[in-house]
């Protein structure tokens, strides 16, 4: 990794942290979407886009998820059931992301930020409960870690949104929940990313992004 830092980049990125965690605390989504475009923008390559975000987001989340847990906002059942899947789909979509040549990957990281920046609009505008079986919470959650890992945004707007939609539902419970998976599932991507697969990442932009995310 590269571990030399850069004193704008960091300032940069804390205020883009600090909206983006501003919008997510509104709509309870788009942090990714937010990060992970600007990361893209400022020529980031789409593997090290994506670690950024989630390393990034193990303290975001990390932070809402333990706080709705001492609450008691966290379904054991359900978290497991959207984790494990969330980390098996996280590790696929972060190998098939690192195997993508660079202008592949920003072409498809392009597209794909487009398509979830207009799933968060839809979401935060039309807002309608309904039934939604447990069964589904499996492949909701192997949807969300690998559509987390490609594109570095994807759990909000597939996962939590599902949820929140779900009229059987605790409202703080999915929120809690989702959270607390969504932060397991961040770190095991960001395992995968710089462990597994040598992801380098500029700790610059990571630094900025956390410290306005908390």
């Amino acid at each position: 990794m590269d571990i030399s830092f850069d004193i704008g980049t960091i300032l940069l990125f804390f205020f883009i942290g600090l909206v983006a965690q501003m919008i997510h605390g509104s709509i309870g989504m788009a942090y990714g979407t937010i990060a992970a475009t600007a990361l893209l923008i400022f020529g980031i390559p789409p593997a090290a886009t994506s670690t950024a975000t989630h390393v990034a987001k193990i303290f975001a989340n990390g932070a809402s998820g333990f706080s709705h847990w001492s609450l008691g906002n966290v379904d054991r059942r359900m978290l497991l059931m959207l984790l494990i899947p969330g980390i098996l789909g996280g590790a696929v979509g972060a190998v098939l992301l690192t195997n993508l040549s660079t202008e592949i990957g920003k072409t498809l990281l392009s597209v794909y930020l487009i398509a979830m920046g207009l799933l968060v609009l839809s979401n935060a505008i039309q807002f309608q409960r309904l039934s939604m079986g447990r069964r589904r919470l499996v492949p909701l959650g192997a949807a969300g870690g690998f559509l987390d890992a490609l594109g570095g945004s994807g759990w909000g707007p597939i996962v939590t949104s599902n949820l929140l939609a779900t009229k059987d539902q605790d409202i703080k419970q999915c929120v809690g929940t989702s959270n607390m998976a969504h932060f397991g599932v961040a770190v095991a991507i960001t395992l995968m990313y710089t462990g597994v697969l040598s992801v380098d990442a500029d700790w610059s932009p990571i630094i900025g992004l956390v410290s306005g995310a908390l």
